[in-house]
């Protein structure tokens, strides 16, 4: 494994490790609280941020649909890419992924997904109202 790939999966162990931390507190906010289900977005713009923190400059946020075969409905999953890698820390909310986390060059399940590449924002620097969560998850690593 490369070191680069290493450090991200350290960091990113390191970062779901505190969620859960925090969520067996219940100090995270209402959308967060079935984590890894269902707050995907968040938690990616929260990694991300995490990551640009620690020195990663290409970090970009991914929204992936697709429609479910099961029920024909549209679903959506995101996740983040750095350095040519996918860092993914919420997708074993679904049934089929046994792994807590992925990073890693390719993923034929990440694949299946229609992808749209946005930025990522850091959002202690926007203010954004995810940052107070962001603090208790640091506080929760350190």
């Amino acid at each position: 494994m490369s070191e680069k790939k290493e450090k991200l999966k350290v960091l990113a162990e390191n970062f779901n490790n505190a969620i859960f931390k925090v969520k067996k507190a219940e100090l995270l906010p209402m959308q967060m609280s079935r984590y890894p289900r269902g707050c995907c977005g968040d938690v990616a713009i929260l990694l991300g941020t995490y990551l640009v923190e620690n020195g990663y400059t290409d970090v970009a946020y991914i929204c992936g649909t697709k429609i479910c075969e099961e029920t024909h409905s549209e679903e959506s999953h995101a996740w983040l890419t750095s350095n040519g890698l996918i860092i993914d820390i919420t997708f074993s909310q679904f049934e089929e992924i046994v792994e807590e986390i992925t990073v890693t060059e390719k993923s034929s399940w990440h694949d299946l997904w229609v992808q749209e590449i946005q930025e990522i924002t850091n959002v202690v620097e926007n203010q954004d109202p995810l940052s107070d969560t962001y603090r208790v998850i640091l506080k929760a690593i350190s």
